[in-house]
């Protein structure tokens, strides 16, 4: 391990970040119900980190069949994002938005990509280029997803991130 101002990091040569290919889905679904994490679809975008072999992380992002709030540019919903505890606080979720963010631009110039993620975690969101937007304006799957976890008490923020061109 490296350390960059008194944090540990993990070697970046060690670290990459690929999208899932279709035989690695079983192994995708056992690391997040072994983390408690809601399981994947096959139809799901999945973006995976690993330290060298070891499945560290993992990102899911679900293509949108309404359009997004202005009704004409694709929407993705970022379903979940996931690094394990000890990896955690050193950038590697931070560039696995980036990732994922670069794979949507070569097949969408412009695209929006919704988050509901803890209130906790805004400033991270914040930090990653998304802002805190009204669920009212997301399309009709996602604003009613989000209104089922208020009704259930969930402590969701409503964010997005636009990418134009």
């Amino acid at each position: 391990m490296d350390s960059i101002d008194g944090k540990h990091i993990l070697m970046t040569e060690q670290i990459s970040y690929t999208q899932m290919k279709s035989d690695a889905f079983y192994e995708v679904k056992h690391f997040l119900k072994r983390h408690k994490q809601a399981s994947a679809s096959r139809t799901d975008f999945i973006y995976l980190v690993r330290h060298g072999q070891t499945l560290i992380g993992v990102a899911r992002v679900i293509p949108q069949v309404d359009l997004s709030m202005n009704d004409s540019t694709p929407c993705f919903w970022l379903r979940g994002l996931f690094i394990t505890e000890p990896q955690r606080k050193q950038g590697i979720a931070s560039h696995l938005l980036k990732r994922v963010q670069k794979s949507l631009s070569k097949s969408h110039k412009d695209f929006v990509l919704v988050a509901f993620p803890y209130q906790h975690l805004a400033q991270f969101y914040q930090k990653n280029g998304y802002q805190a937007t009204s669920h009212n304006a997301l399309p009709l799957e996602l604003m009613n997803r989000y209104q089922s976890a208020l009704d259930n008490r969930k402590n969701w923020l409503c964010m997005h991130l636009t990418k134009l061109g």
